[in-house]
Parts: structure tokens; sequence; C-alpha cells
């Protein structure tokens, strides 16, 4: 309440009046609003009693003194209001100086909206004073759960733009660390700091723009609970490059970034775009490194780095979630210098499904990786029973071993193998497959079904309605697998193209010679493949000169197309020959499948073992 010279007495007289009788039951509360109309710092003339003014018989209300106020007085009906009416303007912008003595914390409940002004409402913090009187710009302290914080620009303090240590809040429709045209004013480690729980920062048409800080955009440090939607990190609704050190931190458990595509963030233009170290988080419908339209906000290093302890998050879908092929809560990762996904760490069972990822790169590698089991070190080659420890267990990806389109079924066939031993890697795995457009694409561009897998080794085949999906014929299929506890793979080799036509593994080992050969992605790459003695007892000399250099897997596998062993896992070079022994004292007399896999290409061999 403002009071006017004239009239100061009376309305003194009869706001406590007002008082008494509530206290005395005899008339009912109402919520308080304090009308803020001055850009100075100054306290509250009288706290306590229940009048915003700066000065005696003078009609100012500071911000400071709006708080110091709200503080003290009784609010049991609601929050008390802050509003900003007749701000004084330069320029459409109202600068509250705060000159290095921080806002007093809020201790109660309590709004304050400042899109109630004509113009820009900037909370400023530039001050000279020594880097140990740090200052934070607005600090939801004990007491305050249930405040709403809205519609302010908070900008240039030392620390945090917000801290919230209570629970329950709702911070939206703020510019923090800039004005709203993008201009650069900058918090020093944080735009919003979080350690109380179920708070919700943003809102699906409310978010938040949160940029230039020199840590993060948004960090949650211990809390649990807190919902993260709808806000531009990094970036705003233009694109611009507003970047953060680190887009938005989570260190605690069971908090939600984002939700349906509609309510995701966008988060660009920050050295890491999310970083992840918390557990049984949820990560759904965000933009990341891009937007919806798909224009390069990429993130300098990664989208999202996961850290020890992370566990048990959720990134897209769970691992026992049915994926819509619309994918309305995936997210999507894109021109994130260093990988979508990477694992630093030994942190397991994230599960990452249904995403879409395209135009990462990794610097340390030829391949461009959606998901980097590793601290930035490229395709981790699978091993042979995957008893291995790391991040997500080091999971195997599947070896896709052909995928293609069968014109007389409309149907997409794609056949795979997983070398993961059930006695080790928890069953029954599921299995994810993707497009993407190119040979040495390592990515997700987009999700088109799921098959379960339950027998180790075996050759499995799932048919996908291509009428149901997208697709083009030049496209290939990568997959990802995911065991009972939520660890997925990095991404499979691709597999294709769906152009080359029916054939496969299965198919070949009734076929003649003549269908035995390489099945590569153009004409010009060709390659072969040999064992001599063919039959043997018990070794033969295998001799692989492949298409493409590269990863190869050469594995052997019996007449039902289940593996029974691994030859060989490396790299190679195209144009040379490569030997490679295979000693089959362990195995029956019958016929085998000799097959070799590798980037854009994939090769069988009838063998025959004679005792």
């Amino acid at each position: 309440m403002r009071l006017h010279p004239t009239t100061c007495i009376y309305e003194r007289f009869l706001f406590l009046t007002i008082l008494a009788l509530s206290a005395a039951g005899q008339f009912a509360a109402a919520q308080t609003v304090f009308e803020v109309n001055i850009t100075g710092h100054n306290p509250d003339f009288s706290p306590g009693d229940g009048i915003c003014q700066t000065l005696p018989f003078v009609d100012s209300c500071s911000l400071r003194a709006a708080i110091m106020e709200a503080n003290v007085h009784p609010n049991s009906v609601g929050p008390d209001i802050i509003r900003f009416t007749n701000m004084p303007l330069t320029d459409g912008l109202a600068v509250i100086e705060i000159f290095g003595t921080d806002l007093p914390d809020i201790t109660q409940p309590l709004v304050i909206d400042g899109t109630t002004s004509a113009g820009e409402i900037v909370i400023d913090g530039y001050t000279e004073v020594p880097y140990d009187q740090r200052t934070t710009g607005i600090t939801l302290a004990t007491g305050s759960q249930g405040s709403t914080i809205r519609g302010l620009s908070i900008t240039r303090f030392d620390l945090y733009g917000i801290l919230v240590e209570s629970h329950l809040n709702t911070i939206v429709e703020n510019h923090i660390g800039l004005l709203q045209d993008g201009s650069d004013y900058g918090n020093g480690d944080a735009a919003i700091y979080v350690t109380g729980h179920a708070n919700q920062i943003g809102k699906a048409v409310q978010g938040n723009v949160l940029g230039h800080s020199g840590g993060w955009g948004i960090f949650i440090d211990g809390g649990t609970g807190n919902l993260i939607r709808g806000n531009y990190v990094g970036t705003n609704a233009a694109g611009m490059d507003l970047g953060n050190l680190q887009g938005i931190s989570i260190y605690g458990a069971g908090n939600t970034v984002g939700g349906p595509k509609s309510q995701g963030n966008i988060v660009g233009h920050n050295i890491i775009g999310i970083i992840l170290a918390g557990s049984d988080n949820t990560i759904q419908g965000n933009y990341i490194g891009t937007n919806e339209a798909g224009d390069d906000l990429g993130n300098l290093q990664t989208g999202i780095l996961i850290f020890s302890p992370a566990a048990n998050n959720k990134i897209g879908y769970g691992k026992n979630a049915t994926i819509p092929l619309t994918t309305p809560k995936a997210n999507t990762i894109a021109y994130n210098g260093w990988g979508g996904i990477v694992f630093p760490g030994n942190s397991i069972q994230n599960s990452i499904r249904g995403n879409v990822f395209f135009e990462n790169s990794n610097d340390l590698t030829t391949d461009r990786l959606g998901i980097d089991l590793g601290v930035f070190n490229g395709i981790t080659p699978n091993d042979a029973d995957d008893a291995d420890t790391g991040a997500n267990n080091l999971m195997n990806y599947p070896d896709v071993a052909r995928a293609f389109y069968r014109p007389g079924s409309d149907a997409l066939i794609i056949e795979y193998s997983v070398s993961s031993d059930s006695s080790i890697v928890p069953y029954p795995l599921t299995i994810d497959a993707y497009l993407v457009d190119h040979a040495n694409d390592r990515q997700a561009k987009t999700f088109i079904g799921t098959n379960i897998y339950t027998a180790p080794n075996s050759v499995a085949s799932f048919e996908i309605d291509a009428n149901s999906l997208t697709w083009d014929s030049t496209q290939y299929v990568v997959l990802t697998a995911t065991d009972s506890l939520g660890n997925t793979s990095e991404f499979s080799a691709p597999a294709g193209h769906l152009g080359t036509g029916p054939g496969s593994l299965l198919e070949v080992a009734g076929a003649n010679e003549a269908d035995m050969m390489f099945r590569a992605p153009t004409d010009a790459a060709k390659g072969t493949l040999t064992a001599y003695p063919n039959p043997f007892n018990p070794r033969t000399s295998i001799a692989l000169n492949p298409p493409v250099s590269g990863r190869v897997r050469v594995t052997i596998h019996d007449a039902l197309g289940r593996q029974v062993a691994l030859v060989d896992d490396r790299d190679v070079s195209a144009g040379t020959t490569h030997t490679f022994s295979f000693d089959g004292t362990g195995l029956a007399s019958g016929v085998y499948l000799l097959h070799a896999q590798g980037k854009g290409f994939v090769a069988t061999r009838r063998l025959t073992i004679v005792k």
C-alpha cells in the first residue's frame, strides 16, 4: 500500500484498524499488494507497519522496502504481491541498482511480478565491492516456499541471479544475465541456483531466458523433484548466442528437464548443454544444440555429459517404455562439437531411447557419434560376452547383419545379433531401430521401431511396415540395445542402404557360392572373403580384403544363425588382405557361416567342419 502525503495519517489509522478487526475475527483478511514506484534501493522507513515507504510522508516504495514489509507482514490468506506501477523509465527500462548490498532474503511466500510494469524491470547487481562480498539478486530463503518470481531482468550479480533454497516456488518469464533485447549483463556463477525441492523453473509458454553466466544457466544442487520446462538456456527465441559456460547441471534426484516437445527447453550455444550427475532424473522433449526449425545452435563440446554417480536416468524414453513413432517426448540433439551424449565416467543404468541425433561430431574419430560410452574415445568396440565395466557397463551394441526393403511385403527387414552373454547382461534386451543418412553416421535421425531380443548370439529378424514410415532407399539402419536394467549401448554401425534389396544372412545359408559375395553400399565398393582349407578340421585361415577401411567384426554362426565364435574385432584397411585364424576344435561337424561386417558392408561364406 502506498500513502499520499495529504492522506497519510488517515490511511495509516484505517490500515491499523483493519488489522485489529481482522485479528479479532470481525473482518476478512485479503492479500496485500505493495506497489513499487521508485528505482532507488533505500530500505523501508518503518518495517512491520504494513506500509511500503522509504521516507515518512513521501509516496516512495522501493523493491527493497517492499520485500522488507512482505517478510514481516501476515499473509495467511495467500502470498503478498509486489507490483511495479508508475516506474520511471529511461529508454523503456526501469533499472533498480543494488550497489553491492543484497536485497533482503525472501522469508515468506511472495509474488514479485515484473510484468505489471509498462517497461522492463531490471534488477542490476553491478558493484565494485571486494570479491569476498559477492552478491545475489533474489534469494528465496527458508520460509518462502510457494513464491513466484515473474517478468524480471536480473543482471550482473557476482554469484546468482536467483538463489532458491526453499520449495514449491515458480520462476517464469524472466531474463537472467541479459536484457530482453539479448544484451550481455551476465551473472557470475549461475542464473538460477537451486538447492530446494519441487520448484518449477519455466512453463510451456512462460519460460525464462538464461544467458551469459560465467557458470551455469540452471544448477540443481541436491534439489529433488524440480521441473525445468520451456526455458531458453544459452539462446533465445531468435536463436541468438547467449551462451553460458554450462547450460543446465543436475546434481540431484528425481528432477525433470522438459516434457513433451511443446514443453521442452532449448539449450544451445553453451560450452556443455546439460550435465547430468544425479540419479532418477528425466530429460525429455528438449532441443539440445538446435531448435524446432533445425537451426545450428550447437553447444561447443557435448549436448549431454553424464558423470558418475548418475544412475537410473531416463533420456527420452525409459527402459520399458513403448515409443510411439511420433516420439512426442524424445529429445533432439544436434550440432554439438564432441558428440551428442558422452559418458566420461562409470555411470550406469541410463536409458537413452527414442531420441533424434544428427550432425554431432567427435574430433577424435572419423565417426560421428550420437552416444559415446567413454571419454571422447570414439567407438567402444564390442567384446565377446560383454563382461566389462564402465559407462552403462559398456553395453554391447547390436551387430546388424542386414537391413533392406522387401518390395513384395512393403516391409523393412532388419536382421541382427547381440553378443552379450545372458549370464552377465540382464535379459531380455530392448532393440531400438533408427534411420540415418550416411554410412559412417552412428546417430539416429528417425526412430522406426523396437524389437525384444531374448537369445544371446542368435540372429534375430524383425519387420517394420514401410508404409508407416517416411524413409528413403538411400538411408541406412542403426540399432541400440538396452538391457533390462536400463543400460543403453552406443549405436551400431549403419547397415544397408535400404535399397540394396532382399538377401540376408539367414537366406545366404542355403545360397550358391556366387550369391555369397559382399553386400556393399555401392557397386564401386567391393571386397573378398575366403577361407582355406574349406572343408577343414579343426583349423582354417580366413582372408579378408574389405571394400571400406574401418573396424570389422568377424564371427562364426551355426546353421540357425546363432553366433558360436568371435574370430576378431579390429580396424582394417581397404585394399589390403588381412588374415585371421580360426580353430573349430570345440565345434561339432557341420555347416557354419563365416560372417564379416564392417562400415557399410557385410559378407558371408559357408564353412564346413569335417571331423
